[in-house]
Order: C-alpha cells, then structure tokens, then sequence
C-alpha cells in the first residue's frame, strides 16, 4: 500500500473526527439561534462526505471486490452529502449577514435559499436515475460531471 493511500486514511479519518467534535461542541452550547442549527447541518453534511469516503476506501482496502450493497450505502452517504452543501454553505453566509444587521431584505434571503434547496431535491432526483451497479464511490465525482458537461465516463 502506498503513501498515499495513508494520507487520504488519515486526512479522512481527521475530517470524521472533527466533524463529529463540531457538531458535539454545538449541540453543547445550548444556544439557540440559526446560525448555530445550520452550522450543526453544515458539520453534519461535511461529515457524511468524510464518512462514507472513509467507509468506501476501507472496503476497497479489505475486499478484492467491495460488495454492492456496501458500494451503493457508500455512494448514498457520499452523496447525500456533497448534495446539501452548496445549500448549506449559502444558507450558513446568509444567517451570519443576517445576525450582524447587513441582510436588510429578507424576502430576498427566502428567495434564494428557496432556489438553492430545490436544486437539492433535482439533484435527489436526478441521482436516482443514476444506475448504481455501475457506479463506484471513486468515480461518483467524475460521472456527475461527465454527465453535467456532455462528456461521457465509461468503465
């Protein structure tokens, strides 16, 4: 095994880690304002991406062949992250403008959250139609942009 197959252990197993103490630190804090619950959400999408890279690199690690149901959870969780993020991050932006008095219209902030979180339910949707006994969580990246710019990934 390479040197570089322990860094991305490690630097996936960190991103775990301090997700996981983030998202306990907040939940300690006991403080209940918006900017706080999106930044647990935020905490909670970064720690799904960390998760299941780590659980897809372990199965490919101890199985010549990782089973498919494994591959399918991994490529779910993966997903599921990277989805909500743009959404959160925005949403995260916004609550912080909001809280130091520089969102002054906040059907605007509606507007655009509004916007950001259905292009979440297309993604959902659209991920859907992805045949998955095809798909590996290491080419999971490069098929959605090889389907998002026209250029196909074939195995």
């Amino acid at each position: 095994m390479g040197s570089l197959l322990y860094i991305r252990l490690i630097g996936y197993t960190a991103g775990t880690l301090l997700q996981l103490f983030w998202m306990v630190v907040i939940l300690g804090y006991r403080r209940q304002r918006n900017f706080e619950r999106v930044f647990f959400f935020l905490c909670l999408a970064l720690f799904l991406f960390y998760a299941g890279s780590l659980l897809a690199l372990n199965s490919q690690i101890h199985y010549l062949q990782p089973p498919i149901g494994l591959n399918q959870f991994g490529i779910f969780i993966i997903s599921a992250g990277l989805c909500m993020l743009p959404a959160l991050l925005l949403h995260l932006h916004m609550e912080y403008a909001e809280t130091l008095g520089m969102l002054k219209i906040k059907r605007w902030k509606w507007a655009v959250l509004f916007l950001f979180y259905a292009k979440n339910h297309i993604l959902i949707f659209w991920c859907r139609e992805v045949h998955w006994e095809r798909v590996s969580p290491c080419c999971l990246l490069s098929r959605w942009r090889g389907a998002r710019f026209g250029s196909g990934v074939s195995h």
